[in-house]
């Protein structure tokens, strides 16, 4: 039939229209169908325009359409009736509103049916009973309200549609074939699939069961599936390598299942209650992503995922399951992104579980099982519970896990592995009783935070390479064995480490890092000990293991000796100042020796802070000198050698040498007390307050503002020359007649005898002589003594008690000894004073104690009644005890005020005095900032300096306490000069100048050339001697703008200690001027006198 009119076929008796059409031919107008008719079409090449309708509306007529392969029906309208579409063979209905009406369209057949126009004006139900329906458009099933029903075959969508709205029944299978796609409206399940090949499939509408029965939905394919609407009441299970993924939140009560491929979870309940669970088979994978947390599901996960990438996987996002976890098969968990948190319990039974990936994995629900865990990937794995009944092995072979309980790795004792890149850290103060440790070709133990041990012993198998134990901080003790043969161990971080345990077979230990490692076991390994940064503390006498290789300690490192430890025939070399110049070798508690060999690498220093330490070996000290330090007693009775550098000694405590030493380096005492009971022939400076003493044998002795004092009670100094400088002093013990052990003191010179300076004398146990000479200066020769003794000219007298001494320094046999003759001091009487005509009244005192107090705050910056003074010592963070030079400032202002009180000093004694207290505190301050910026402070920046809540270093917090008063200046001067606002003009006025220029032009500006001539001094023989410190200014300057920057707070400390120079008397004048409460802040307090940069240098 072509092109006629509209034609009616068929009737109540079920009559049929069959149409075929050969090639080229066509349908046209509209095909009636009535009630109970059937529509047959034989292979047609193009059936265009034409309608076909059932009977009455209402009444279910029926009609058949059947095409060939490959052809095309067009426009063919089914109206009203219901009606079954059979196809012999594909078939495609291409045009825009091929359908209409509201009766039920039923596809049978196998073939395919596609739909590729909008049936906008269809109303009915389609069912789908065979074959495919495919849709390429999204409006092919028209209106949506009668829905869709797909109970065999399928329904497919392809080319990037969305059909929004429909309703669908599934017993069958709903796939994409291409494109991205989408399906808006609810779909009920009974025994469904959606199954994905390529593209990407969304589902938005809500997935429900079925009433009847339980409802099963397959996901399958290798394209990706997202559900992102409510499930309900229907089982999941994904099948095939594509990736499906949740994102609503569900409220499913059945099993999710994933054999195959990957499920996404992108909501906290897509997974739907708690009823059932969660299955994760073998090559399959669960992955969480968003940030969820998902309470109270059972799952259990098989296998290493997809690709080995893990069967449970966090993507992306903070995410947390709570829920029970089984391992039944070897099994791996990872996170290659964001974080993920387990907090239920986790049954691995005997199966081995692995947790990888770049990002942290945290564990806080017990793990039982007898499998082994491994960590793997670059991230960290955190086990914070309990895990007692988890009896297998422990491998972390990348990463970091991390131990965050004591029973974390299990509760009967099994074994740890941790191997090249892998490291295990502890946290929160957890005891690791007994696990047995094995680190592997560079595996790192670490300390997190807190005080955590452990107690199991340490296999290190590092052959050419190393193990490492770092503490990042708190404290790490290892109690148990540390063993291996052919490795070493690195112990780092600025954390504490302990080790308690014995460590034997190394090849050696290397100290790295900033922080302290102790070693308090009787270790038997023979390879060397390297400390190369930060603190290694021996506790023990073996500590070091045996002898064989030594102990070698790098420039900027410390040794630390506590406890009362004999380290005998060890090899030690040692260089630099320690950590924070605190001493290379150190002693910090107990009584302590070394008795193996010891060598000095480059300048280097020796200190004890606290307790005695005593070096018995032969001690080469090679060609850049030693630093000797600290508040404790050092014994050097080994021989010293070595041609090079010079020797120094700070701090309050005594040094003993009591060797033959073979050294000529000078010997500078900068504070506390050199003894020398054996020989040295060094030239000898003593300075700063510091004592030589000593019934040895030494070189030269130049004293300046210390003191001389042979013997260690009496005995015989013997020395080359001896100059006593104008502040210095000679100090004579006397117990007896001889000169010696038992008797008197006496320096036994052969040399030159320049006396300035005091002469002090005491008595011992109770030796009152009346008579006698003693010789406490035995001068060898012809030559005469220069000089006198401050106030005692030739032939002067002075009384010690009931004994009167006489002075001469023309005495002994050769008429150039020093001698003192005793005789009885006469006894003078005191009249009674006359009585009294009439009563006196006593003096009132023109200030009260309270004033006092406040003026010495205005002059010396700290209140003496505040907390910083209520202690006599304190404890510096490193351990040492020292003096409190607050306490003590207080302490004697408390005496001045009880002398003023009782009328021995007036208001102006009792002002210089106090001005003399602020050597350590404000006149610091005072003449580092004159120098370096041409004025003082501001009072603001003077309190900030001194004594401020805001200023956690200032002169009278702990920090200086440390510092003795000379350092406190040096170590201003160098922040100034060097570091602060005063360096560029230092550096124009003294960088390009050698050392020497660089003293006598600060020299001058300091003390003044003029005024030390004027006083007496021997200026030249001042200044070499500080040019001769040169390499002590230089180490403590750090270079060599630095030294000279130490060498100008040196001159400040030595002209104000010395009461002489420019800046002496301006700083005195100042703060008596302060404690009258006249201080100009921010001032030029020298004027031209003490210029310092722009000056040329003086001739």
């Amino acid at each position: 039939m072509a092109g006629g009119a509209a034609g009616a076929f068929g009737g109540a008796g079920g009559t049929g229209l069959r149409a075929s059409g050969g090639g080229g031919a066509a349908l046209g107008g509209a095909i009636f169908v009535a009630k109970g008719g059937e529509l047959t079409f034989y292979d047609p090449k193009f059936i265009g325009n034409y309608g076909v309708t059932g009977g009455a509306a209402g009444v279910a007529g029926s009609a058949a359409v059947q095409g060939g392969a490959g052809r095309a029906l067009g426009e063919i309208m089914f109206l009203d009736g219901d009606t079954t579409l059979n196809l012999t063979d594909d078939a495609i209905i291409s045009h825009d509103d091929a359908i209409a009406g509201s009766g039920e369209l039923r596809k049978t057949t196998s073939h395919t049916l596609t739909l590729a126009g909008g049936n906008a004006n269809f109303t009915g139900k389609m069912v789908v009973s065979g074959g495919d329906l495919r849709l390429q458009n999204g409006g092919a099933l028209g209106d949506t309200a009668a829905g869709t029903v797909v109970t065999y075959g399928s329904i497919s969508l392809e080319g990037g549609i969305s059909v929004l709205g429909e309703k669908l029944e599934l017993s069958a299978k709903l796939q994409n074939i291409s494109g991205d796609n989408r399906w808006g409206g609810d779909i009920r399940i009974h025994e469904g699939e959606f199954v994905n090949d390529a593209g990407t499939l969304t589902i938005s509408g809500k997935i429900l069961g079925s009433a009847e029965m339980s409802s099963q939905l397959e996901i399958k394919g290798a394209g990706a599936t997202l559900l992102t609407g409510e499930i309900a009441d229907t089982r999941i299970t994904k099948w095939g390598s594509g990736t499906l993924t949740l994102s609503g939140a569900n409220t499913a009560s059945q099993w999710t299942e994933v054999f195959e491929g990957v499920l996404r979870v992108t909501h906290a309940k897509a997974l739907g209650t708690v009823s059932y669970g969660v299955n994760v088979g073998t090559g399959a994978a669960l992955e969480l992503s968003g940030g969820i947390a998902i309470a109270g599901l059972s799952l259990t996960v098989d296998g290493t995922g997809v690709t080995n990438g893990g069967a449970l996987r966090n993507v992306s996002g903070v995410n947390s399951w709570s829920g029970a976890l089984t391992v039944s098969s070897p099994t791996s968990i990872a996170a290659d992104a964001g974080s993920l948190t387990l907090s239920g319990e986790i049954n691995a039974d005997a199966s081995d579980l692995t947790f990888s990936g770049a990002a942290d994995i945290s564990v806080a629900g017990e793990i039982s099982g007898s499998g082994k865990i491994t960590k793997s990937g670059a991230g960290s794995l955190t086990l914070a519970a309990d895990n007692a009944s988890f009896i297998g092995e422990v491998h972390v072979a990348d990463g970091v896990l991390i131990v965050a309980d004591s029973a974390a790795l299990g509760g009967i004792a099994q074994k740890t592995f941790v191997h090249g890149t892998g490291t295990l850290s502890l946290t929160g103060g957890v005891q690791v009783a007994s696990e047995a440790l094995d680190l592997s070709y560079g595996g790192v133990l670490r300390n997190i935070s807190g005080a955590n041990a452990w107690g199991g012993d340490i296999e290190v198998k590092a052959a050419a390479n190393y193990a490492t134990v770092e503490s990042l901080s708190g404290t790490l003790t290892l109690a148990g064995t540390i063993f291996g043969e052919a490795s070493a161990l690195f112990v780092t971080g600025a954390g504490a480490t302990v080790i308690s345990g014995v460590i034997s077979e190394l090849d050696g230990v290397d100290k790295q890092g900033a922080g302290n490692l102790t070693l308090s076991g009787a270790n038997t390994f023979d390879g060397t000990v390297d400390v190369s940064a930060g603190v290694l503390r021996v506790a023990h006498a073996q500590a070091l293991g045996t002898v064989a290789q030594g102990t070698t300690v790098s420039s900027g490192a410390a040794l630390e000796l506590s406890g009362d430890v004999a380290v005998a025939g060890e090899v030690l070399t040692i260089s630099g100042l320690g950590v924070s110049n605190g001493g290379a070798l150190r002693n910090v508690s107990g009584t302590n020796s070394w008795s193996g060999a010891l060598n000095a690498s480059g300048a280097t220093s020796i200190t004890a802070s606290a307790g005695s330490l005593t070096l018995s070996g032969a001690f080469n000290a090679g060609a850049n000198g030693v630093h000797f330090g600290g508040a404790g007693a050092i014994t050097v009775s080994g021989a010293i050698s070595g041609a090079g550098g010079e020797f120094t000694k700070t701090g309050a405590g005594v040094l003993t040498l009591s060797g033959v030493n073979t050294t000529a380096a000078d010997f500078d005492v900068l504070a506390g007390k050199l003894v020398v009971d054996g020989s040295i022939g060094s030239r000898i400076s003593v300075s700063g307050g510091a004592t030589l003493g000593g019934t040895g044998t030494v070189g030269d002795v130049t004293v300046t503002s210390g003191t001389l004092a042979a013997g260690n009670s009496a005995g015989i100094l013997s020395t080359g020359d001896i100059n006593l400088t104008f502040s210095s002093a000679l100090a004579v013990e006397i117990g007896g007649t001889t000169a010696g052990i038992g008797g008197y003191d006496q320096i036994d010179v052969t040399g030159l005898v320049t006396l300035a300076g005091d002469l002090d004398v005491s008595f011992l146990g109770g030796f009152s002589p009346t008579s006698g000479t003693f010789t406490i200066i035995n001068n060898d020769g012809t030559d005469a003594v220069s000089g006198t003794f401050d106030g005692l000219a030739e032939g002067a007298t002075f009384d010690i008690g009931a004994t009167r001494f006489t002075i001469s320094y023309v005495g002994g046999v050769d008429s150039n000894d020093v001698v003192l003759t005793a005789s009885t001091a006469p006894v003078v009487v005191t009249p009674p004073s006359p009585e009294p005509t009439q009563p006196t009244q006593p003096t009132q005192p023109s200030m009260t104690p309270e004033d006092i107090r406040q003026a010495f705050t205005g002059s010396n910056g700290f209140n003496p009644g505040a907390a910083k003074t209520a202690q006599a010592t304190i404890t510096l963070p490193d351990g040492r005890v020292v003096e409190n030079p607050n306490y003590k400032a207080a302490a004697a202002l408390e005496q001045l005020i009880v002398r003023f009180t009782a009328g021995l000093i007036n208001e102006a004694n009792l002002a210089d005095q106090v001005a003399d207290l602020a050597a350590p505190t404000s006149a610091v301050a005072l003449q580092a900032y004159q120098f370096f910026t041409g004025r003082t402070p501001g009072k603001p920046g003077m309190a900030w300096l001194v004594d401020s809540l805001d200023n956690a270093n200032d002169l009278t917090d702990p920090y200086y306490a440390g510092f003795n008063t000379a350092n406190r200046y040096i170590n201003f001067a160098v922040n100034l000069g060097v570091q602060g606002e005063g360096r560029s003009g230092f550096e124009a006025g003294y960088g390009a100048l050698d050392f020497t220029a660089a003293v006598r032009k600060a020299y001058d500006a300091i003390i003044g050339l003029d005024e030390a001539k004027a006083a007496g001094l021997d200026v030249d023989a001042a200044i070499a001697w500080v040019v001769s410190q040169k390499g002590y200014f230089d180490a403590l300057g750090g270079s060599a703008l630095g030294g000279k920057a130490a060498m100008v707070g040196y001159l400040m400390f030595a002209g104000f200690d010395a009461d002489v120079g420019i800046y002496s008397d301006a700083t005195h004048d100042w703060l008596v001027d302060a404690f009258n409460g006249q201080a100009a802040y921010g001032v030029d307090m020298v004027g031209q006198a003490g210029m310092s940069f722009a000056d040329d240098i003086p001739a």
